[in-house]
């Protein structure tokens, strides 16, 4: 299915980002040194041990496939959160219906990968529900363009 059909009946896409490709790399190649360091330590570099390797392999297709199959679209009236690659959950939230975007940005997510999370404060019955978009690069950047896209498209 194509990403256009996750969203409403009469929006169009206006604006689309994923999880920041340097958190990706970054974090997979920290999984991948731990596990090289145990293996060097446990068997001193003699041999593979394959459960070893079947772990090392596994960390780049799990955290591969978060990065590919999450995406996050924006349209002239709602936000949507698509994530899953044969399970897909969508999640969305229309404009109207947002209280407050910020975001949130450590030292070593802005120094080391640039990244961090956009919270959306959704309006409830009696209690405020939160849409959560994390690890996207430049987050701030990312705020000001849905802003800028509900500004050149009102609804």
């Amino acid at each position: 299915m194509a990403v256009s059909d996750y969203i409403g009946f009469g929006e169009t896409i206006r604006y689309q980002f994923r999880t920041g490709l340097r958190y990706f790399l970054v974090k997979t190649g920290f999984y991948l040194l731990g596990i090289f360091i145990l293996w060097w330590f446990l068997f001193q570099g003699t041999f593979i041990e394959i459960g070893l390797l079947v772990a090392a392999v596994w960390v780049v297709l799990y955290q591969g496939a978060i990065y590919i199959t999450t995406i996050h679209l924006v349209t002239e009236r709602s936000l949507y959160k698509i994530q899953g690659l044969f399970r897909k959950k969508t999640s969305a939230v229309y404009q109207m219906e947002i209280d407050n975007i910020t975001t949130r940005q450590g030292i070593l997510e802005r120094v080391v990968f640039n990244t961090g999370e956009i919270s959306i404060d959704i309006k409830g019955a009696n209690q405020l529900y939160e849409l959560t978009f994390k690890n996207i690069s430049n987050p701030a950047q990312k705020q000001q363009r849905i802003t800028q896209v509900w500004v050149e498209y009102p609804i």
